[in-house]
């Protein structure tokens, strides 16, 4: 329906201002919370379906004002662990490094007393964070580990502000 198309664009316009990136997370947290979803349908095509009415009665934080918060949001939606990878990769990257080497992330967290992880977890965390468009992952031919970079700054600084002082 038409009609549902241009309202949920509007809903979408009114959260985020057009802003690309603030886009993307409001239509993660449509998606997180269950207003937004993609149902297979194995007569007809599968498609994305929402409730107009359920979107205008759920309370949704601006996008358009500070994207930071929803991003925070979303991390802490995430398993534990997954918030301590994106919170030591986001004190690292801090300290002005652009790229962020998977063997220094390792040890940031093994490093931390309050962490009970394995290498391997420690990748798998990374590979979901870069699924969910926290991080995006560069491949190093030189090296056997590749490098993570925050996909924007304002999820390095969500992750930043999580951390604890």
């Amino acid at each position: 329906d038409n009609s549902n198309i241009q309202i949920l664009g509007n809903i979408v316009w009114n959260h985020t201002k057009g802003n690309g990136f603030c886009v993307k997370h409001f239509l993660w947290y449509l998606y997180d919370h269950n207003l937004l979803r993609y149902e297979q349908n194995h007569e007809k095509c599968s498609s994305w379906v929402w409730d107009i009415k359920q979107l205008s009665l759920h309370e949704m934080p601006d996008f358009s004002i500070n994207c930071t918060d929803i991003v925070k949001e979303r991390i802490i939606c995430m398993p534990q662990l997954v918030q301590d990878v994106l919170k030591a990769a986001a004190a690292m990257g801090l300290m002005g490094l652009s790229y962020i080497d998977e063997i220094a992330i390792r040890m940031a967290v093994l490093n931390n007393d309050d962490v009970d992880a394995d290498a391997k977890q420690i990748r798998d965390c990374l590979q979901v964070a870069t699924k969910q468009g926290f991080l995006m992952y560069h491949s190093n031919k030189t090296h056997r580990f590749g490098r993570y970079q925050f996909s924007h700054d304002a999820v390095k600084l969500a992750a930043f502000w999580m951390v604890p002082r």
